[in-house]
């Protein structure tokens, strides 16, 4: 396992301290990545900033393991939404990862309807849902702001497009492009009505296109289950570089394996079911997430 992960950057896991339970806090975690070579990872929380916890980690673990953890904030309800003060103070934190809304999304309410999302138990107060087109379908002034304040920064954290349409999706990675705002779009396939066609052009237009281990785990998830069949991640892999794709595991959840076996399983699928080469992995699992966090600046 270590031979194929050493090295590899994930920069989408769900670490405790959280609402619901995790199979790891932010520390175990970089204990258990640090056991097959993993460089770095960002830890993520749906309701809080995660700087503090990684930087504690990082802190109490300096000398023990190799891996390093860093924060990230969403800007669902619990940190005033699309919040470009909290923006502000997360990024002099140091955090490395920015997202638009996730649970707090209206297109994730409307998704979620009559359901219950894994991610988001013990809340009392509903969520307020949150958009990010105006009536008129334009950004609204809390995306332009928050665009054009990551646009400014001269080490960008990641923007990531969240759970949000894919009108919105759409709204966000074009306007990212003309500021020169590296965009991450969010697990396409899953739950956003976004098509083949749609992911391959955002991707002309300079966006990377996140793989999540964790749609892909046999037995579980397949990727049937969410693009519909092969042909449809062939069509991606045909059509889009190597370098705009970011492999990362999106697990965590306490019900599931741990994500260093997660994102192993998945870099064996893409290699023996879809034909990558060891340094096509080693581009999406470890270059392109390591250079869009800045690890070698």
């Amino acid at each position: 396992m270590r031979d194929l992960l050493e090295g590899y950057v994930d920069i989408h896991v769900h670490n405790g301290p959280s609402n619901v339970q995790r199979l790891f806090n932010t520390g175990e975690f970089a204990i258990e990545a640090d056991k097959v070579g993993c460089r770095a990872f960002i830890t993520k929380d749906h309701y809080f900033p995660s700087m503090m916890t990684a930087i504690q980690s990082n802190s109490l673990l300096e000398g023990k393991v190799s891996t390093k953890a860093y924060g990230s904030i969403i800007l669902n309800n619990s940190v005033g939404g699309i919040n470009l003060k909290a923006v502000d103070a997360a990024v002099a934190l140091g955090a490395k990862y920015v997202s638009l809304p996730t649970i707090s999304a209206a297109n994730h309410i409307r998704y979620y309807e009559g359901r219950q999302f894994i991610g988001a138990k013990g809340m009392l107060v509903d969520e307020t849902p949150i958009h990010e087109l105006d009536e008129n379908g334009n950004l609204t002034q809390e995306v332009e702001d928050l665009l054009q304040f990551i646009s400014k920064l001269e080490k960008p954290p990641i923007l990531a497009t969240g759970h949000g349409s894919r009108e919105e999706q759409d709204a966000v990675v074009r306007r990212g492009r003309e500021l020169g705002v590296p965009i991450l779009v969010n697990h396409p396939y899953y739950g956003f009505e976004v098509h083949a066609e749609d992911i391959i052009r955002w991707a002309g237009l300079g966006a990377y296109i996140e793989l999540t281990a964790i749609s892909f785990l046999p037995g579980k998830k397949t990727a049937a289950d969410f693009v519909g069949n092969h042909d449809f991640l062939q069509k991606l892999f045909s059509n889009i570089p190597v370098e705009q794709f970011v492999v990362d595991s999106d697990m965590g959840q306490k019900i599931f394996e741990s994500p260093v076996n997660g994102v192993y399983t998945f870099l064996k699928i893409l290699m023996d079911e879809y034909g990558f080469s060891k340094d096509e992995i080693d581009t999406m699992a470890k270059r392109t997430p390591a250079k869009l966090m800045h690890l070698d600046d």
